[in-house]
């Protein structure tokens, strides 16, 4: 049976001069190459994984999100490599603004975003999780911490106070809840579900790479 996703990165593949070929990791493939087995779902120096591997690897979207978050983290050995191709990826992806891809987003939501800002916090992502994209609800991930821009208020999470991750698969849509908190949703409206794993990635990686010596990040389902 041919492989329909990415062994690397989860991202489905494109069928191009008899192989198969990835666009977000430019991987490729024989058509009846079988998938590669890890049986590690993530880091141990850096998770503590808290959940039945085989149940949360069910549902596609999730284990769309999820393959993205571990390929990264295994081939990118620093935030700033995940961002370069958080760039690639985003271009693919309407749901999201960066500084070089549809950057005029972030510009007319820095009324409300700078405010939240601490001095020199630099913006890497922006995504819009308002119906239709009105830009009324949104998150950002800078290189400081997670703002979460709802219509009243606006919840922060810096970096050096993530302690878990909870990944919500109802109804095969997954989000994943920063400390366990549903306002705290990285997750997806219009963006792709790989897009969504490389920004968990991003913020893995930012995160240890703040203290090298924290605690590890619990994954809770």
């Amino acid at each position: 049976m041919p492989v329909k996703n990415c062994p690397n990165c989860g991202g489905e593949l494109q069928k191009k001069n008899n192989k198969w070929k990835c666009p977000y990791c430019n991987s490729s493939y024989d058509l009846e190459e079988s998938k590669k087995k890890n049986d590690e779902l993530f880091d141990s120096g850096m998770f503590y994984v808290d959940i039945d591997k085989e149940e949360i690897m069910k549902k596609k979207n999730t284990v769309d999100s999820i393959k993205m978050w571990k390929y990264c983290l295994d081939e990118m050995d620093s935030a700033d490599k995940i961002e370069d191709y958080l760039k690639k990826v985003t271009q693919k992806d309407d749901g999201t603004a960066m500084a070089e891809v549809r950057n005029e987003r972030i510009e007319a939501l820095l009324g409300r975003i700078e405010p939240e800002l601490e001095s020199g916090e630099r913006i890497i992502i922006l995504v819009d999780t308002s119906l239709f994209g009105k830009g009324k609800e949104f998150y950002i991930i800078t290189d400081r911490a997670c703002r979460f821009f709802k219509k009243k208020e606006v919840i922060s999470v810096e970096f050096d106070d993530i302690v878990s991750i909870k990944v919500d698969d109802s109804f095969n849509l997954p989000s994943f809840y920063i400390n366990d908190n549903y306002q705290n949703s990285v997750s997806s409206v219009a963006n792709s579900y790989q897009t969504v794993g490389v920004m968990l990635a991003l913020i893995s990686r930012l995160t240890f790479e703040r203290n090298k010596d924290r605690m590890r990040i619990r994954i809770t389902k």
